[in-house]
């Protein structure tokens, strides 16, 4: 199966449809559903390990490494923070030099580990607070595999690539490595033999983000996260819903990097289908950059204003794909195709419209920086914003603290945790006293409470969500299901 969703559990869990969610003593009436907790802690598996560790090889403290040029972000200062239409940036592709296998070196596989031969590649590009190479016309032989993962972290690691790689088209971009340089490990099995010097991959570009998650700000510059922000970790009844809220980062097709916020949707089934809800105008509905998209979970502190963990530590998902957008509301429904972890938390959600004055709560990544709380009442629900496109929405204006760019796509949610629209557009010239815009479902909500009524798409392949049973493959055609999802 190409596609797979780690740790959801074989568990149904029944939300309430049709609910009355009463905040600030007015009746939201719509289709809503309450949320539903992932799946707890497991007895952790055996740790994975790079190839190098896997194989048996001792790499020495410095391996070849191509160096790319220091980046002149003064040059590109007016580009550096994205389009106003569009998502926050955090960084640029660049180009790497002419690709050639002799970058690297080869070091010799020991029999006792299968003998064969791995290649290693350190790429750097300075400066870069992280790294993220792209490969093109990948296409390993059989046994071969590859790996790309930052030597600083080697305790969070991705699976391997193999054959032509996660989408089977020979062209994508590996796991994002939280420092300057990233390490590029393929293992070639002995019965490749001479076959390893041909050309089964090249590296053609690298992301190079220069923002840094720690506090929002750009390299080199000094501008940061506003400092009337709430730590979402000093609101415990909040971080129920904060399990569900991920940091966004992916390629962008104008070449740069792009950032938002999102979070996880339950449906009625209860089955945790990874259903992310984000705004229209982070992701644009491009489906090579949902391929691309990286999600990172619980970027948050550990106590009430505790210190923020590095980003490239935390758990993450990679790949997704398009379910459904409304422009009015601003909104996109994706689905996760990568693993998802345990502990997220799968937000409820009402189509209904709140009345003004109706008190509200947004989690969010201001700037990209950790997770943080505001809350505050609706003062409209018929605006709209122009930048964004947005018809349907709600002014919101904040009691504590703010939205900003990287907030986009985060959820709103009324006093009982449901779900009522996503961050769309704010006034950043007002800093801290800027109001911010959200969509609300609106003449969508009909479409979305239709979604989410029933389990994903992959349901009618299989007896139950009990895992009682097991489906039998060879039903189908040459034995494969494609885009499904497992729970185990």
């Amino acid at each position: 199966m190409r596609a797979c969703v780690l740790a959801a559990a074989c568990a149904s869990v029944t939300g309430i449809q049709g609910a009355r969610a009463q905040v600030q003593g007015q009746a939201v009436i719509g289709d809503s559903l309450n949320g539903v907790a992932g799946v707890p802690d497991a007895a952790p598996k055996e740790p994975a390990r790079t190839l190098s560790a896997r194989m048996g090889v001792v790499l020495p403290a410095h391996v070849a490494t191509e160096e790319l040029p220091l980046l002149n972000l003064a040059a590109l200062a007016g580009q550096l923070d994205g389009p106003a239409d569009g998502p926050m940036y955090e960084g640029i592709q660049r180009d790497m030099p002419i690709f050639d296998l002799g970058m690297g070196e080869w070091h010799v596989v020991p029999a006792d580990h299968g003998g064969g031969w791995l290649w290693v590649l350190d790429i750097k590009s300075p400066g870069a607070v992280a790294v993220r190479p792209h490969f093109a016309t990948f296409n390993l032989p059989a046994g071969a595999e590859a790996m790309v993962y930052d030597p600083a972290i080697p305790d969070n690691l991705p699976g391997p690539y193999e054959a032509r790689g996660p989408f089977d088209t020979g062209d994508f971009w590996a796991w994002t490595c939280w420092s300057e340089s990233a390490r590029v490990e393929v293992y070639f099995p002995a019965e490749v033999g001479d076959a390893r010097f041909d050309t089964h991959f090249t590296i053609d570009k690298v992301a190079h983000t220069y923002r840094n998650p720690a506090t929002g700000a750009i390299g080199y510059f000094n501008d940061r996260e506003l400092g009337c922000h709430n730590d979402v970790s000093c609101f415990a009844n909040w971080l129920t819903n904060a399990a569900g809220v991920g940091r966004m980062s992916w390629p962008t097709s104008p070449g740069f990097v792009g950032l938002c916020s999102g979070s996880m949707i339950n449906n009625n089934s209860g089955d945790l289908t990874p259903y992310f809800l984000t705004a229209r105008h982070c992701m644009q509905d491009n489906t090579g950059n949902l391929q691309n998209l990286e999600v990172y979970w619980f970027y948050q502190t550990p106590t009430c204003n505790g210190m923020a963990p590095g980003l490239g530590s935390v758990p993450r998902s990679t790949r997704s794909n398009y379910v459904y957008t409304s422009n009015a509301s601003d909104m996109s429904l994706v689905i996760i195709e990568g693993t998802v972890p345990r502990n997220l938390w799968w937000a409820g959600w009402n189509t209904g419209t709140a009345g003004n004055g109706t008190n509200v709560v947004g989690i969010h990544h201001p700037d990209g920086s950790f997770k943080r709380l505001s809350y505050g009442s609706t003062s409209s629900n018929n605006t709209s914003c122009g930048a964004t496109g947005m018809t349907e929405g709600y002014i919101v204006n904040w009691a504590s603290g703010a939205t900003e760019p990287g907030s986009s796509g985060s959820p709103l949610y009324l006093s009982n945790g449901q779900v009522i629209g996503v961050d769309s557009c704010g006034i950043n010239a007002q800093g801290c006293a800027s109001p911010a815009w959200y969509g609300r479902f609106g003449n969508s909500g009909g479409t979305f409470a239709n979604i989410f009524s029933t389990g994903a798409f992959e349901d009618s392949y299989e007896n139950n969500d009990s895992c009682g049973v097991a489906t039998n493959l060879n039903n189908f055609f040459n034995g494969t299901l494609y885009s499904m999802i497992v729970k185990y």
